[in-house]
């Protein structure tokens, strides 16, 4: 009969071995599951806010952490894309921030299982796009005659008064200080938002039957996602009346419904009012000559025309 005599020494030891094994290669897939995964994305936009799809459906959010350059990011909004499966077309939202020009680092961390996705996203614009929307398309000519027989002569520029922030306005080569007035009308779509201070969720808001959502920290982020939401259409807020307008009369808009921050059991359902509000904006000029230059801060395009002031009429001529 053979007999076969064990160590039990060693029976610990390559136990031990084998336990020591197992927690590294634990640790490791532990390690590996932490260690960002970093991606590098150059988008080109000349907009003030860009939008930045995450492939994160909106009800799952409260399982991630996204920081922007370290800072911890809390206006999201919705992302919508279409997704195929068995041969149909099924819609989904997931969300996206809204990223300035420059670079952006973006962290996603799921709270879960400590994993981190890194985006490192730079935006820029180019200021010397061949397709800058200025660029002789501002202005219905190079140069025109206006007749007048006043010190100052009117001259219709068309940018609404309260857009005006958002461009240059040179005669003569010298920043225009002098007078602004509103003209032109235009039916819109009003809401009144004058008891909403400080955080929000926009519970429902729809656009020709189409239903949006989004956690927002101001009414000015939400303008941002309105603009977005309602394709081809301008939405504007009023600090002074509190009140968000722009839209279409020939879209349909449903109230809106939110909650403010903390306040869960208070949902505001705010109804829209129809108004009229100027389209354009008018300047005064007071020499012969006058070069006018029309320049968008943010991406640098402009337009320019040539404006002649001579004889007994007032007339005007802007695009």
């Amino acid at each position: 009969m053979r007999t076969e005599n064990y160590d039990n020494s060693r029976l610990d030891s390559n136990k031990n071995l084998s336990l020591t094994l197992l927690f590294c290669l634990v640790n490791l897939f532990a390690f590996a599951s932490i260690t960002p995964t970093s991606e590098e994305i150059n988008i080109k936009s000349c907009d003030l806010l860009t939008d930045f799809c995450l492939s994160i459906p909106s009800k799952e959010l409260r399982d991630y952490i996204i920081t922007d350059n370290g800072e911890t990011v809390s206006d999201f909004f919705t992302c919508d894309f279409t997704a195929t499966k068995d041969d149909q077309q099924l819609e989904a939202k997931s969300i996206s921030v809204k990223l300035s020009e420059g670079f952006h680092l973006l962290e996603v961390t799921n709270v879960k299982d400590q994993s981190v996705k890194s985006y490192n996203v730079n935006i820029t614009c180019d200021t010397y796009k061949p397709d800058c929307l200025l660029k002789g398309n501002f202005f219905e000519a190079e140069k025109i005659t206006i007749s007048s027989t006043g010190s100052k002569t009117a001259f219709v520029i068309d940018i609404p008064l309260d857009e005006l922030v958002n461009y240059n306005i040179y005669v003569n080569d010298k920043l225009y200080n002098g007078k602004f007035e509103p003209t032109g009308a235009e039916s819109i779509i009003a809401y009144s938002v004058e008891h909403l201070t400080g955080a929000f969720y926009v519970n429902r808001f729809q656009i020709n039957h189409k239903t949006f959502e989004g956690t927002f920290t101001s009414v000015q982020n939400f303008v941002r996602a309105l603009n977005k939401w309602d394709n081809n259409v301008k939405w504007r807020f009023d600090q002074s009346t509190n009140t968000i307008f722009g839209g279409s009369t020939s879209n349909k808009y449903s109230n809106l419904e939110l909650t403010p921050k903390g306040v869960e059991q208070a949902m505001l359902d705010i109804a829209y009012q129809e108004a009229t509000i100027p389209t354009s904006t008018t300047i005064y000029l007071g020499q012969e000559q006058n070069n006018i230059k029309v320049e968008r801060i943010v991406s640098g395009c402009s337009d320019e025309i040539l404006v002649e002031i001579r004889g007994d009429d007032n007339v005007s001529l802007g695009k």
